[in-house]
């Protein structure tokens, strides 16, 4: 059993595998992509340093796809996803290399933010396969079905690939690749009212149904698989999608005018008001470098695809290697998904109360009422170039130069990576995590390895490059 690590050489990011004593050499395989650029494979470094046999594969300023899954993904980014990786897949053919020697794991497959481009790692390593159902197959509906989809698209293509990859008994990647063809991205039908981009983080004020199979862009042919589906929100996040609107604002009625005109009419009105106040509202404040969230759904029969960042990995013997077991970077909870930020945490002279100041009488009253399960820490970060704030508002927040991407966009600094790093909030702790880049992320001063997650402090200062950043809890 061997293991994947990173490594960082100057400005270059290595994925980096260690033959062990069990594994022998795809001779052809190594050779194919050590002389030639496949297109949609990473490029190989083979060394051998003291008896030791060394793959490095280079994958510079690329995510992980596991990361680039966390949130709404749009027509046009599942379509180029599959298409990528299909891609690939069918170069095993032209390049005469081994079709098992592919990672389909998310973890080990690669996306460049900026071109959406697909990067796979090819392991050229001897296996013997007695699977079956394929593997290639069985990951394109894991894919498929863990994956949260843009409700404004036509996602009638859902229908067509599912069909495609059930078609036959004997799975064709040429096949499956030829329907991806056809499902020509450029041509998806977009309602003119979307503006915000595929991978925007922060939840739009749109209402819509959650009923299911009445879900806005859910073609007939698809709802068998989709059947009440609805939204996609993490735990603990508000969902901003399901808003009453008053068809007419009426002021309401003070305390005082109640105890002036009291009776059982007036207290009723005045009780409903009072209930109507408690209502949860969307925030109107926007975020400097911020864009909108699409709304989502997932399709049942799989949990949401978790986001793990990776650490060093075992990667089990075998042509697929499953995603192992893995020793956190600090201690987690029982489920890091849909974690929005730390517990409320109270102090004794905050007693977190709301002040509603009625001016609907003569003499004005205020009337307070005790809302402490609105108070807790906000994880907050000081740009420090301009010492903007910036609220740090999803479970995983991410800064870089793609505005349409990125929670917080640096579009005035080229020396920051179109996605450069992200922090994971999970259990009430936060975590800085490097995504391959370029200039590398520093934390107080010390620069952190690609792909690890760190832990973040209150006060710690971190650079992208030469942009620093200070991260606060209040």
């Amino acid at each position: 059993m061997s293991e994947f690590y990173y490594e960082n050489q100057g400005e270059l990011t290595y994925l980096v595998y260690e033959l062990g004593q069990d594994d022998k050499v795809d001779s052809v395989s190594l050779g194919m992509l050590t002389n030639n650029a496949i297109d949609n494979i990473a490029p190989i470094i083979y060394t051998e340093v003291n008896e030791r046999q060394i793959l490095k594969f280079n994958v510079t300023a690329r995510l992980p796809l596991s990361n680039y899954l966390y949130g709404i993904i749009s027509r046009s980014s599942m379509i180029d996803i599959l298409y990528g990786i299909s891609k690939a897949l069918l170069a095993s053919e032209e390049y005469m290399l081994n079709k098992d020697c592919f990672v389909l794991n998310d973890n080990y497959i690669y996306v460049d933010v900026n071109t959406k481009a697909i990067t796979m790692i090819c392991l050229p390593v001897e296996t013997e396969s007695d699977q079956k159902y394929d593997l290639r197959r069985r990951y394109f509906k894991e894919l498929i079905f863990k994956t949260t989809y843009d409700l404004h698209d036509n996602n009638d293509y859902l229908a067509a690939i599912i069909n495609s990859l059930n078609g036959s008994s004997n799975f064709s990647v040429k096949r499956f690749y030829d329907v991806l063809s056809e499902l020509n991205p450029k041509q998806a039908v977009e309602p003119a009212a979307q503006t915000t981009q595929t991978h925007s983080r922060k939840t739009s004020g749109t209402t819509v149904q959650t009923s299911g199979v009445d879900e806005p862009g859910i073609p007939d042919n698809l709802k068998p698989y989709i059947n009440n589906v609805k939204p996609h929100v993490p735990e603990g996040e508000d969902d901003g999608l399901i808003i009453s609107v008053p068809t007419k604002k009426e002021k309401p009625m003070s305390l005082l005018y109640l105890l002036r005109n009291y009776n059982k009419e007036n207290l009723k009105i005045y009780k409903a008001q009072r209930s109507g106040n408690t209502s949860r509202k969307p925030k109107d404040g926007k975020v400097s470098g911020k864009v909108k969230k699409p709304i989502g759904f997932d399709i049942p029969g799989q949990e949401s695809n978790p986001y793990t960042p990776n650490e060093k990995i075992n990667i089990p013997d075998g042509n697929n290697p499953k995603v192992p077991n893995r020793t956190p970077a600090a201690p987690a909870s029982t489920s890091n998904s849909g974690q929005r930020g730390p517990e409320p945490v109270f102090r004794p002279d905050d007693f977190g109360d709301t002040v509603y100041v009625d001016d609907t009488s003569e003499i004005s009253v205020t009337t307070l009422f005790n809302d402490r399960s609105n108070s807790k820490i906000t994880p907050t970060l000081i740009r420090k170039r301009n010492n903007e704030r910036i609220r740090i508002d999803s479970p995983v927040f991410r800064i870089g130069r793609d505005s349409g991407f990125n929670n917080y966009a640096v579009t005035d600094n080229r020396y920051v990576g179109h996605t450069h790093c992200h922090i994971v909030s999970r259990g009430g702790e936060f975590f800085l995590v490097d995504d391959n880049s370029k200039n590398h992320t520093y934390l107080d001063g010390q620069q952190i390895p690609p792909s690890t997650e760190i832990k973040l402090s209150h006060g710690q200062k971190f650079r992208l490059s030469d942009e620093e950043f200070e991260f606060l809890l209040y």
